[in-house]
């Protein structure tokens, strides 16, 4: 992975004050940045950083439920479906934006896996197909030795 120096820490540490996650993001940008002084560097195939990715978004998928049912989700959504207005309107809205605030301020720690799998790859970069479904799918079809 190639950033300037210090950016990933200084960003973290900055997304860890603003998040209340000082000391996960301090911790996360130092695993990150000891990336730039020490020679170990893992040999990840292409079905590693897949699992890892998997691995990522399951664990998206677990804090997303429990992100909805923390922020009273079911209850909020049950309440509208049971009889809509106003009240139950604004109650479901309000858990599905807290829901989405609450992902968005963890997204950082869930993918800090996936990050720390490039940053101490010998790869320079991963390439697309390990995280696009879409990209998957289209390289299973088409013959690796095809020119189109």
């Amino acid at each position: 992975m190639k950033t300037p120096p210090f950016v990933l820490g200084v960003t973290l540490l900055f997304w860890g004050w603003q998040t209340d996650f000082l000391w996960e993001g301090v911790l996360m940008g130092l695993v990150l940045e000891t990336s730039r002084f020490v020679k170990l560097r893992w040999d990840l195939s292409d079905d590693d950083f897949k699992r890892i990715w998997t691995f990522c978004a399951l664990l998206f998928l677990a804090a997303a439920v429990y992100a909805f049912a923390d922020n009273g989700g079911p209850e909020g959504f049950g309440r509208f479906f049971g009889g809509p207005n106003v009240a139950s309107e604004r109650e479901a809205g309000s858990a599905s934006a807290k829901t989405a605030a609450a992902l968005i301020r963890w997204l950082p720690m869930i993918v800090f896996l996936f990050m720390s799998a490039q940053a101490f790859s010998t790869r320079q970069e991963i390439p697309l197909h390990t995280i696009s479904l879409i990209l998957q799918r289209r390289w299973k079809i088409i013959p690796r030795n095809s020119t189109h």
